[in-house]
């Protein structure tokens, strides 16, 4: 059996949502506000860390290639600094006519609780051996 609701005094029955029914309606709703705004934060940190990620990036070419140009036998141990982000390069004779360059970049891992290191090496070779 289901409880019939009692008709109201004019006789009309009344349509629309009980006050129960709208609360369901506004908490299912603020709980879906909130997924989605969380969401969006994680969203904009993820991308503050790629931005910092393309500058370690674009660095790292511009050093990389600014030791190429300067050529076997004419690059030197170095460093260089910026705001989140280190670079070092060390350069080691391997034989007569090459060198190895190794690259460190230090900077903040991605919880920026500890750092983390990055290395690439270069091998610049004597054109005319």
């Amino acid at each position: 059996m289901s409880a019939k609701r009692p008709l109201p005094r004019d006789g009309r029955r009344q349509s629309g949502f009980t006050l129960i029914e709208v609360l369901a309606a506004v908490i299912l709703l603020s709980v879906a506000l909130l997924a989605l705004g969380a969401v969006a934060g994680q969203s904009l940190k993820r991308s503050a860390l790629s931005a910092g990620d393309l500058q370690v990036l674009s660095d790292v070419t511009r050093i990389s290639d600014s030791l190429t140009v300067t050529g076997w036998g004419a690059v030197t141990n170095g460093t260089e600094a910026h705001a989140h982000h280190k670079i070092n390069w060390n350069v080691t004779t391997v034989s007569a006519d090459l060198d190895r360059v190794d690259l460190v970049v230090q900077r903040l891992g991605a919880l920026a609780t500890s750092v983390v290191e990055d290395t690439m090496t270069l091998y610049l070779s004597n054109p005319t051996p």
